[in-house]
């Protein structure tokens, strides 16, 4: 606790001093006094129970990552077995319908394309019928207009 004035002791003032040169003195003999050996030896087990609580407790977070990690490689192991499972399965399916098939299947298939090209054809005819519509009814009010122009004129 700092006193005011002339009460302040020597070392007091030497650490003030200090201070404004931002550097830092070493104790005050009364306040080195009170940081008895046997003091010292309790904070000293103290900060070595911290320290081991402190090493214990990182154990525990880097087991716990460690685990974390270990169970997502686990799972993407597992993912990949089963698209691999699937991918067989399909190759399987695929082989013995084919075999069972054979060339019925491969006409099928020629069929299946080539109802996708008339599936194709049809939509674009649809999307070409609605202009097609529009042009024919102008055409026709244009010729009929041109045929009642020409009444008109005679």
């Amino acid at each position: 606790m700092p006193l005011k004035g002339r009460q302040r002791t020597q070392h007091q003032k030497a650490q003030t001093a200090a201070m404004r040169k931002r550097r830092w003195l070493p104790k005050s003999h009364a306040e080195a006094e009170t940081i008895s050996p046997e003091n010292h030896r309790l904070l000293s087990e103290e900060r070595k129970k911290y320290e081991k609580e402190l090493e214990e407790v990182q154990r525990l977070e880097f087991n716990a990552r460690r685990r974390e990690h270990q169970a997502r490689e686990r799972e993407h192991l597992v993912q990949e077995a089963l698209v691999k499972a699937e991918q067989e399965w399909a190759r399987e399916v695929d082989k013995a319908v084919e075999e069972q098939y054979g060339e019925q299947f491969e006409e099928w298939k020629r069929e299946k394309e080539g109802l996708r090209k008339d599936i194709a054809r049809l939509n674009a005819r649809n999307r070409r019928e609605p202009s097609k519509i529009r042009h024919a009814v102008q055409k026709a009010l244009k010729k009929r207009d041109n045929s009642n122009a020409h009444l008109n004129s005679s």
